[in-house]
């Protein structure tokens, strides 16, 4: 679902920013569903989860968006990609979106609104600041998440958040000088509350989780 999101959201702004207008909601219907039908053979459902009903919240979410987000954003750059230089490696990051005001959105699909203080402090947007600093020369003037909620009923809920301090900036590179330096030491830490942490999201469970020697 969160591909198939992104793919139509892209195919909406790289044309709007030459025609400066949306597509129809019909046509971004259409972009999401063709998407998701191409990526459900080779998603790994959960027990429970019904394809058809996932699709179904897709659709509602992409149309809720079209019609409350996507009419207030002009972009200027869409899916930006920028390599952060770090002490020993590069770090890849790619933008979703930067608009003409010089403002960065994340588009999030998610199956509960995050909290707003979780959303202030998120790393990746931090990332993406930084690339932003460096691919424009000029810090960012704010940041936006916004996320499709997929829970009983689909909502869309954006949350605005002022530009990255030089304090986060500076916290941010850090962590991830010191994350690139244990994967080259060869040091990897277990991650239970990350979400992928299940059996069928990492090949490495059973060994990581200590079931398996």
């Amino acid at each position: 679902m969160g591909v198939a999101t992104h793919r139509a959201a892209e195919c909406n702004y790289r044309q709007k920013v030459e025609t400066k207008e949306d597509l129809a909601v019909e046509e971004v219907q259409v972009i999401f569903a063709e998407e998701f039908d191409q990526l459900a053979d080779q998603t790994a459902w959960e027990d429970g989860e019904s394809p058809g009903q996932v699709k179904d919240q897709g659709i509602e979410g992409v149309t809720l968006y079209m019609r409350e987000i996507a009419p207030k954003v002009q972009p200027a750059w869409v899916e930006a990609g920028h390599e952060i230089s770090l002490e020993n490696e590069r770090f890849k990051v790619v933008i979703d979106l930067i608009d003409v005001l010089g403002r960065i959105r994340d588009l999030k699909t998610v199956s509960r609104t995050p909290p707003e203080e979780k959303v202030a402090k998120d790393l990746q947007l931090t990332t993406y600041a930084i690339a932003h600093r460096q691919l424009l020369g000029c810090p960012e003037t704010g940041l936006f998440m916004d996320c499709i909620v997929r829970n009983k009923n689909v909502k869309v809920v954006s949350f605005k958040i002022p530009p990255r301090t030089e304090v986060e900036i500076k916290r941010t590179l850090d962590l991830v000088n010191n994350v690139a330096k244990a994967i080259r030491e060869k040091i990897y830490y277990r991650q239970p509350h990350n979400f992928m942490c299940t059996p069928s999201g990492c090949g490495y469970y059973q060994i990581c989780m200590g079931e398996e020697e």
